[in-house]
């Protein structure tokens, strides 16, 4: 009956999933509101957008701008038929769909490829790592409790999805991450009600508690201004709303479905001495990182977030190979004194735009010299007066979408284009770099337009963020253990979380690995979820004192492997997954071995055998 109840529950899971719309979104989308988000006269602002495209036939483009598909189109490269296309947000979606048969690339499909990328590493973790996991449970436990385990998996991800389902909740690709991690940490917690090791009251509180001090890390990161954290903080907020009702039901009303479980006991060497040598190893993680540090960097760019083997990137890096790079750098270059009528001053700002290109290492795609070239078929610096004012009059008479100039002609627009793939460190080194151009031209202002401009900020931002969410969720769980267990000890709880983080910053450090936005997310996340273990030992140990482990290691250790099996799987995956996993398996991993050696250590517990 559970096996035929069992199928039934997965078959409503497969339709309500395939009914659940997907969220499109592009690449500025992932980043908060940009102060110098809106440029009045230049294309790139905060309701169009642009993509590059190869087209055969100049006669596609002119039919989307007849269809309103597109606000304007721009020939970039003729020899290679190389179109730039300038559209409204809103038709994104549409536009989507009918450059899908041509080759493109640019930030606007970037959350489109992630999406693409993502979805197909999710089937991969789904058909090919999750069925090894669940055979290697089937191995160590039994049929009987294999079952069970799935069966409540899936009532669990069945009552999510509907939620999901009847809200009308669209799903992004950081909400379908927070899907997976959700039925993860779902399944984590129902170990604790399989393994018959804690007494229904502790484990009800304890549960209780665990997704409370989860949900406040969540809301955290649901009031990030990055679009993708907060995306993941939304759905883990739901999907713990759902899990918080479930584990009720089945605390109180549903409990026809125990059947005890452990492991065969193991005797371990002393556990002093392993804490000695884990605090040793961490002391020597710690010199090793700090002597690293300047190999720390933070790289926000969602593009460095697919895996660089995968499908996407191979495209995108293919594209601007052959074609041009895909990220704009908009350059707003203003006169103190005197307009760009007089040549003087237009040669003056060519001599400027050959320092920019190559402080850049960039490709022009749009400026003065440009323009002129292409009018006059000679360049600027053999330009005269006469000549100049033939190609002022002929701007003058031009409607376009891509000004030149500024209506004042004392402003000079110049766009630029990077790799996609560039790090938020090597965007915000040019910027300053272009700052620093200033000095060398008293009556030059130079203002990079957009979010780009803005992502050393977007760092900071970060980085406080980072701070605040963290320091918040820490001291939260410290007041609870602090008013719970009536005791000094209780501050244990901080060292476990520091020591972790700590760990993963040296790991960072030492293989010079970037700090991402999934950094971010898992560091927080973490600071929620470091109760789920610590919450049951100081429940028992305000009952039991100091023999509490022997009755909550089983059930700690067990919960804890099971989530670090299904973390570590995604480290074969790729992308945000890969990333996630990563991030979370080293946190979860030093956090474990801290409560089995080093707490007992700290507090001076009795020798325990698990």
């Amino acid at each position: 009956m559970k096996s035929l109840l069992l199928l039934f529950v997965l078959v409503l899971n497969y339709i309500l999933v395939d009914l659940i719309p997907i969220q499109r979104v592009d690449w500025s989308s992932f980043f908060p509101q940009s102060k110098n988000e809106v440029i009045d006269e230049n294309w790139f602002d905060s309701s169009s957008q642009y993509l590059f495209i190869e087209l055969e036939k100049v006669e596609t483009a002119d039919k989307w701008l007849e269809n309103s598909k597109i606000l304007n189109y721009y020939s970039i490269d003729e020899t290679k038929n190389l179109f730039l296309l300038i559209f409204d947000r809103s038709q994104q979606n549409n536009l989507l769909q009918e450059i899908k048969p041509y080759l493109s690339s640019g930030t606007s499909i970037v959350g489109l490829e992630i999406m693409k990328n993502f979805t197909e590493e999710v089937d991969f973790y789904l058909l090919h790592i999750v069925p090894f996991m669940l055979f290697i449970l089937f191995i160590m436990t039994s049929l009987r409790y294999w079952l069970n385990m799935l069966l409540e998996i899936a009532t669990f991800h069945l009552l999510l999805v509907s939620s999901i389902f009847f809200s009308g909740y669209s799903i992004s690709a950081a909400s379908l991450l927070a899907l997976i991690f959700l039925i993860i940490y779902a399944f984590t917690l129902f170990n604790y009600l399989h393994s018959g090791e804690i007494k229904r009251s502790n484990l009800a509180f304890g549960i209780v508690i665990s997704i409370v001090t989860t949900a406040l890390s969540s809301l955290f990161l649901f009031y990030s201004k990055f679009g993708l954290i907060s995306s993941f903080g939304s759905m883990m907020l739901i999907g713990l709303s759902v899990l918080f009702v479930y584990s009720l039901l089945r605390l109180y009303f549903i409990q026809n479905f125990h059947f005890p479980f452990s492991f065969a006991d193991k005797s371990y060497v002393e556990k002093s001495l392993i804490a000695k040598l884990l605090l040793s190893l961490f002391i020597l993680l710690f010199i090793a990182g700090v002597i690293h540090k300047e190999t720390l960097n933070i790289d926000l760019n969602p593009v460095n977030l697919i895996a660089s083997s995968s499908n996407t990137i191979t495209e995108i890096r293919s594209f601007e190979e052959e074609y041009i790079e895909s990220l704009p750098l908009v350059l707003k270059v203003s006169l103190h004194k005197g307009d760009f009528t007089k040549l003087q001053r237009a040669k003056e700002l060519n001599k400027l735009l050959k320092i920019v290109s190559k402080t850049t290492q960039s490709e022009s795609l749009s400026s003065l010299s440009i323009a002129y070239r292409l009018f006059a078929e000679d360049k600027l610096e053999n330009a005269t007066q006469e000549s100049y004012a033939q190609f002022m009059l002929a701007l003058e008479m031009m409607n376009s979408d891509m000004p030149i100039f500024s209506a004042d002609f004392k402003s000079s627009y110049i766009t630029m284009t990077l790799p996609l793939e560039s790090s938020t460190n090597t965007i915000a080194s040019i910027v300053q770099n272009l700052e620093l151009l200033e000095k060398l031209y008293p009556n030059v202002n130079i203002e990079v337009m957009g979010k780009i401009a803005d992502l050393g900020n977007f760092s900071y931002l970060f980085l406080k963020e980072f701070t605040i969410g963290l320091s918040f969720s820490i001291l939260f769980v410290f007041i609870f253990f602090i008013f719970y267990c009536k005791t000094y000890r209780a501050a244990v709880v901080i060292v476990s979380t520091l020591f972790s983080l700590l760990v993963l910053l040296s790991v960072h450090a030492i293989f010079s690995i970037e700090v991402t936005i999934m950094t971010l997310l898992s560091v927080i996340l973490f600071a929620g979820l470091v109760t789920d273990s610590i919450v049951h030992i100081f429940i028992c140990y305000k009952e039991n004192g100091e023999k509490c482990f022997e009755s909550v290691t089983k059930p700690i250790v067990l919960s804890n492997l099971s989530m670090l099996v299904g973390l570590i799987g995604m480290l074969l995956s790729g992308s945000l997954m890969q990333h996630f996993g990563f991030e979370l398996s080293v946190l979860i991993s030093a956090n474990l071995l801290f409560i089995l050696y080093i707490m007992p250590y700290l507090l001076r517990f009795k020798k325990y055998t698990y």
